[in-house]
C-alpha cells in the first residue's frame, strides 16, 4: 500500500511538473509562405490558401482549382505575385505551363496603407482585413515586391487577406517569403 501511495505521489509530481512547463502563448499564429520563382527547382512557386500548401508546377497543374497564387520573376517587374487567371504568358513553359490550364483562378491585389506594426497586430478573421481591399482599384499582379510591402488581396472564391513581404531573392531562380492574414 505504501508503495502504491509513493508511486501515485511520484506520478502526480511528474504530471504537475510537465503541466507547469506549458507556455501561455497568446500571440497570433503566423501563416508564413516561401515560394520559388519559375526556374527555382527546389521550392514550389504556387500556393493554395484553402489548403495552406505550396505546390510545384506539376502538382499545381493537377490541382488547378485550388491554386490562388503563383510567384514569378520578370525583367522590369522583379519578383512578383499573380494568379493563374492573370494572363501571364511566356514565363512558365512546358507541359504544365499556366497558359495551358483549364481552371485559372484570379486573385486581385492592392497596396495597403497599413504599417508593418498595424499588420502585425491583426489576427486572422479580423474585420480590418476586408476593409483594406480597394474594390475599385486593384490589380491581377503585385510586382516589384520588397521587404515590408503590405498588400490586400481577394481570391477567386471571395476570401480577403493581407500579406506582408518578409524576404525577397531576385531572379528566375529567386524566392519570395511572406506572412498572411485571412478573413
Amino acid at each position: 500500500m505504501k508503495s502504491l501511495k509513493l508511486s501515485l505521489a511520484l506520478f502526480l509530481a511528474v504530471a504537475m511538473a510537465f503541466t507547469s512547463c506549458d507556455k501561455d502563448d497568446s500571440s497570433p499564429k503566423k501563416n508564413t509562405v516561401k515560394l520559388g520563382a519559375q526556374e527555382n527547382t527546389t521550392i514550389g512557386g504556387f500556393y493554395s490558401f484553402s489548403e495552406k500548401k505550396v505546390y510545384t508546377i506539376e502538382l499545381a497543374f493537377a490541382n488547378q482549382a485550388k491554386i490562388d497564387l503563383l510567384c514569378f520573376y520578370e525583367e522590369g517587374n522583379n519578383i512578383a505575385l499573380a494568379s493563374p487567371g492573370s494572363n501571364i504568358t511566356g514565363i512558365f513553359t512546358g507541359d504544365y505551363s499556366v497558359e495551358l490550364w483549364e481552371t485559372k483562378n484570379t486573385t486581385r491585389f492592392c497596396l495597403s496603407t497599413l504599417t508593418v506594426a498595424e499588420f502585425d497586430a491583426i489576427k486572422d478573421g479580423d474585420a480590418t482585413i476586408e476593409t483594406q481591399f480597394n474594390t475599385e482599384q486593384n490589380y491581377r499582379k503585385a510586382k516589384l515586391l520588397k521587404v515590408g510591402d503590405i498588400y490586400a488581396f481577394q481570391t477567386q472564391d471571395a476570401r480577403y487577406g493581407l500579406l506582408k513581404v518578409t524576404a525577397v531573392t531576385q531572379g528566375a531562380t529567386g524566392t519570395l517569403e511572406f506572412e498572411y492574414k485571412i478573413k
